[in-house]
């Protein structure tokens, strides 16, 4: 796909309130008009622009810049509206993700469910680009703190609460479902062209098939393309 970004014509939209803290999710169907386009655009950029993510069980390539810009320009209104959101916004760019990663070779970071910062006014999104059989994303609160969300005067206390319960008890596998830690209160599945936007600082966490290795093509993998935008009043 290349140029300014074109909706699909059967484009469809939901908004979603998942857990105690009500966190809304915007689910996105039929984004795109061109994923197939999206999908050879990243065959190109990790050919030539990929990197290493610490937070990340995989590799990450930069996407055209047009894309995110967009896309913002079409769902802004919508995103000030669903997410309470209001004054000018900033991109923080599009990357191409492809988790690659045994679940063996993951650090403990990365078998654990995240937030991306803690800042109400941050959104992130997910547009997943893989074909069949791979698993979306989960949405889980903490289970001793009851966190949903990871606010800046949180933050502190919920880091204290993870690395205490990190040093008595560390996750063997990665977290797909519920644990002693974690409780999943919301799945999305990878659908093939959808986008999923959610706050940045919920904690999240993208789900791993069952299996030993990850097909490390992006045409053939997990491949999904990540964006966050930042709302400043």
């Amino acid at each position: 796909m290349t140029g300014i970004f074109r909706p699909h014509p059967n484009i469809t939209a939901r908004v979603d309130i998942t857990g105690n803290e009500r966190l809304p999710i915007l689910v996105i169907d039929n984004l795109v008009a061109d994923p197939d386009g999206m999908v050879s655009q990243a065959v190109a950029a990790f050919k030539t622009r990929t990197r290493a993510r610490s937070s990340f069980p995989g590799i990450v390539a930069t996407a055209q810049e047009d894309f995110s810009l967009g896309i913002l320009d079409f769902l802004l209104p919508t995103l000030k509206r669903v997410f309470g959101v209001s004054g000018s916004v900033q991109s923080g760019g599009c990357d191409f993700q492809l988790m690659t990663l045994r679940d063996e070779d993951r650090s403990v970071p990365q078998r654990l469910p995240h937030f991306d910062v803690p800042d109400l006014s941050v959104l992130a999104s997910v547009h997943y680009l893989c074909p069949p059989g791979f698993l979306g994303t989960a949405f889980y609160r903490h289970n001793s703190t009851g966190f949903e969300v990871i606010s800046p005067g949180r933050a502190a206390t919920y880091d204290a609460q993870l690395r205490l319960e990190m040093s008595q008890r560390p996750p063997a596998d990665y977290i797909n479902s519920d644990s002693d830690i974690f409780e999943r209160i919301a799945t999305y599945d990878a659908v093939y062209n959808r986008m999923i936007f959610f706050p940045a600082a919920c904690l999240h966490s993208g789900l791993s098939p069952d299996q030993s290795g990850l097909p490390t093509s992006p045409d053939s993998g997990r491949l999904t393309a990540n964006m966050f935008l930042k709302f400043r009043r």
